[in-house]
């Protein structure tokens, strides 16, 4: 009786599967067909998609001809957010440079954006993260809503500590990145706001954020870490390097994912760094390990607790996985040797991009962890070849950027995918339109959306994956790059040096993300 019993929960399981299954096979059917559009179409400017939330709404960056500009689309119309009504960064951002990196459903945008800060010595020129709230444009320094521009800062005194990066955001107002701290390290943080602040600096003021929680490294000796997203419920991933005392061990990335502690038991996360073995280390950080190569990245995070990012395999390339319930899944490619993931819904859809056979990057959507090549699901025709896919929302709708075909610059031009409707397929279907199978790619088996060498911006901040702009601020009119991991190519071995104030330590190799 106990194996009757047995079988038939084993039976219930299988039909609980299979219906799963059925559902996202729906849900692979209605991927089919997209209708794209290019955000700056026929203008020659670099720009990139970041994010969309639900409501369609974009956000990125754009080439000004000067310099690169936060900016978001809706409804077919771009805004520069440095020019807008209470939006203008040389307010307060005086270089006049930023980029959008995430949008929450509310419609709060947070990024990055360079400023001027005034030291003893010198001026120096230096990049913070900053909130865009609804009507405003603010980092994380002015009370919530507020309407004034402020500054994010970092985790040290500001002529001592540079820079930060504001990642990610929340439904709930929970605010991920990386900013420096003393000692010239990078450190994953999390905000949330306190008593409708996000800002706190207690005596004596120092202009340091009170509010910023150090996330830390699994055991404390990891030396850098850089927090990528955050969900509603407030886990965090990213990734943080690994530096064991252990000379034989082989330094690495792994991909992490913080669990907030529920301390006042009201079901809602409220602590994100524990100490509890006295290590040094983040107790709440999870290692989510690899798929059989030394490093990995935590890039995405969905409601459901799903991790998405990319891994060194054990023969030496980097696949996209997903990562649920302790278990990491290789999601493969197009048929090349590469691939990443960017974002994960939470119907569990997954966009980034893979490498087809001949070696090119194309934009991928995964589904039920199947790869489709978002070039041929694009009904409409298009200039461009879709090279990567940054994120979708809960509508299926995609965004991105891919590069004119035939332009051997590689200038990255921001794209927005929908589902198509049953009249635009069957119209379509009608006039015998072929969808947008690209024969070349005019990547050539490069990065396939910039080299992260462009001219206007010299610090070469990339949020999901930064070459970590680093404790190096910029000194008049030279610009410096980062030193620390982060700038050789995918699949590149290489010695990276990284500073520990005593020595440097040789790093694996490390893919760069442009």
């Amino acid at each position: 009786m106990k194996g009757c019993d047995m079988s038939r929960s084993r039976l219930k399981t299988f039909w609980t599967l299979a219906g799963a299954a059925m559902a996202l096979g729906a849900v692979a059917q209605a991927q089919d067909k997209y209708i794209t559009t290019e955000l700056t179409a026929g203008s020659g400017r670099e720009s990139r998609a970041y994010a969309i939330n639900k409501i369609g709404q974009v956000v990125g960056l754009v080439d000004t001809g000067d310099t690169l500009h936060a900016s978001l689309w809706f409804n077919g119309a771009e805004t520069d957010l440095h020019k807008t009504s209470h939006l203008d960064l040389q307010l307060i951002f005086t270089a006049d440079h930023g980029e959008a990196f995430n949008i929450s459903d509310a419609g709060q945008v947070v990024g990055t954006a360079w400023t001027v800060i005034n030291c003893p010595d010198t001026d120096w020129t230096v990049t913070h993260g900053f909130l865009l709230r609804p009507a405003t444009l603010s980092d994380l320094g002015t009370p919530f809503p507020g309407d004034a521009l402020a500054d994010f800062w970092t985790f040290g005194s500001p002529c001592f500590v540079y820079n930060s990066a504001a990642t990610a955001v929340s439904n709930r107002n929970h605010v991920v990145g990386w900013a420096a701290a003393d000692g010239g390290i990078i450190r994953a943080f999390l905000v949330t706001p306190k008593n409708g602040t996000w800002f706190v600096d207690t005596a004596p003021a120092d202009q340091v954020n009170d509010n910023m929680i150090n996330l830390g490294t699994f055991d404390g000796q990891g030396v850098e870490s850089s927090a990528t997203d955050v969900n509603d419920d407030g886990l965090v991933t990213g990734y943080t390097y690994l530096n064991p005392s252990d000379p034989t061990t082989t330094t690495a990335y792994h991909a992490f994912l913080v669990t907030p502690l529920d301390t006042d038991f009201d079901q809602i996360g409220d602590t994100w760094a524990a100490d509890l073995d006295a290590d040094g280390g983040n107790d709440l950080m999870s290692d989510l390990g690899t798929l059989g190569g030394n490093n990995s990245w935590g890039r995405g995070i969905n409601n459901s607790n799903q991790v998405v990012g990319e891994s060194d395999t054990a023969d030496l390339n980097v696949h996209a996985f997903m990562w649920s319930n302790g278990s990491m899944i290789d999601l493969g490619t197009l048929g090349g040797d590469n691939s990443s993931a960017a974002s994960i819904d939470d119907l569990g859809r997954v966009v980034g991009w893979a490498e087809t056979a001949n070696g090119d990057r194309h934009a991928c959507l995964w589904v039920d962890n199947k790869p489709y090549d978002l070039n041929s699901l694009t009904l409409n025709k298009l200039s461009i070849v879709l090279t990567e896919a940054r994120d979708i929302n809960s509508s299926g709708e995609i965004v991105g950027w891919g590069v004119v075909k035939g332009d051997e610059t590689n200038t990255p031009q921001a794209f927005s995918m929908r589902l198509a409707s049953d009249a635009e397929i069957a119209a379509a279907e009608e006039s015998e339109t072929p969808t947008t199978t690209p024969t070349t790619d005019p990547n050539d088996s490069n990065s396939g959306g910039g080299s992260g060498n462009n001219p206007n911006n010299p610090l070469d901040l990339d949020p999901l994956f930064p070459g970590q702009p680093s404790t190096t601020p910029v000194d008049g009119n030279g610009f410096t790059t980062d030193p620390l991991p982060s700038t050789c190519g995918i699949g590149t071995g290489g010695l990276l040096p990284l500073a520990l104030g005593i020595g440097f330590v040789a790093l694996s190799r490390r893919r760069r993300w442009a």
